[in-house]
């Protein structure tokens, strides 16, 4: 049985799609136990939904908090006042054992927070990176980090980058991943002070297969397996790549409902177009774990809709499946 707290608080919707993501992730996975942890809002809203089978209610259970975490609430603050919100209790019981990782779509800064002050990080690890997947014209490209460090050193991005090819390596089966650092340009000349030290770190790295330098396209283009950047880079190219992708399905729905000859076309292409509409769904990938914290944290997006919380909380019981954790200390510390 693999056991995950879920923070039902935070989040930009509200429970609804935690919920209903709880509920589609236990009827996939028949070996995932939900712990959820609620304020007196959401443990409301669990307590009255009628969407779960008694089957499914036996693999769920709930935790009433006295607080939850605001979206917009300052981290000090949080990490000072909300040490029984629903974020750190959920966090608290990894630390105790009681569950196996925690999955949250709250504040990320408060359950950066949170995750340091509560767990650690594991040896040879001073501040945790956030890993996504994007897709990619041969698969999928790993991105980190996506926010948990803004000004990160050179130092802590060569870390970023040995905890992302074990990533890669790991779930991927890539035993020699191809890692680029995003830059300005693919110039060798190129970039800050920062990129230059990380390449040449990099380039005498033992086991790191550096490829150079990326640009924002070669996130999808396949030409690298991993990227790596600062945590305020990588917030926003994921930001921006989001709103690409819905503003070109958005274009697309319109296009094709312009004209008749454009809705015949939709009809002799719309199995293909349904294949490409869901290899870029920011909702397929939806879910990146805390690297380098010495507990199991995956982080879901804000605005997660239904599918988009269910494939997280799914990554995240695959992730304690493939054991996540104990796989990267033995790569950070070999």
């Amino acid at each position: 049985m693999i056991k995950v707290a879920v923070d039902a608080t935070g989040g930009d919707l509200g429970s609804a799609p935690v919920l209903a993501g709880v509920r589609g992730a236990l009827k996939a996975d028949p070996d995932l136990y939900v712990n959820l942890y609620c304020d007196k809002s959401s443990h409301r809203d669990a307590s009255l939904n009628s969407n779960f089978s008694r089957s499914l209610k036996s693999r769920l259970e709930l935790h009433l908090c006295s607080d939850s975490v605001e979206m917009d609430e300052k981290p000090i603050q949080a990490l000072r006042t909300k040490s029984s919100s629903s974020m750190a209790l959920a966090i608290q019981s990894v630390k105790e054992n009681k569950n196996d990782a925690i999955l949250s779509s709250g504040n990320t800064a408060a359950l950066v927070g949170f995750g340091l002050q509560l767990l650690g990080t594991i040896e040879g690890v001073s501040r945790p990176a956030i890993c996504t997947a994007l897709p990619s014209s041969k698969g999928r490209t790993w991105f980190l980090d996506m926010g948990a460090n803004l000004e990160p050193t050179a130092e802590q991005m060569l870390v970023n980058a040995r905890m992302g090819a074990s990533q890669c390596r790991l779930i991927d089966g890539i035993q020699s991943p191809r890692v680029g650092v995003l830059n300005v340009g693919s110039e060798m000349m190129k970039g800050t002070r920062k990129e230059q030290e990380l390449a040449a770190q990099l380039i005498k790295e033992p086991n790191m297969n550096f490829v150079g330098f990326a640009e924002g396209a070669d996130l999808f283009s396949g030409a690298f397996d991993l990227v790596v950047c600062d945590g305020f880079a990588g917030n926003v190219a994921l930001k921006t790549a989001e709103g690409v992708a819905e503003f070109l399905t958005d274009e697309l729905k319109t296009t094709l409902s312009r004209h008749w000859a454009a809705r015949f076309c939709y009809l002799l292409l719309r199995h293909d177009l349904r294949d490409m509409r869901r290899r870029i769904d920011p909702a397929r990938y939806n879910g990146a774990a805390l690297l380098g914290l010495d507990g199991l944290v995956v982080k879901s997006h804000g605005a997660s809709k239904t599918v988009g919380f269910q494939n997280a909380l799914l990554l995240t019981a695959e992730l304690v499946r493939l054991g996540a954790l104990p796989y990267l200390k033995g790569e950070i510390l070999s």
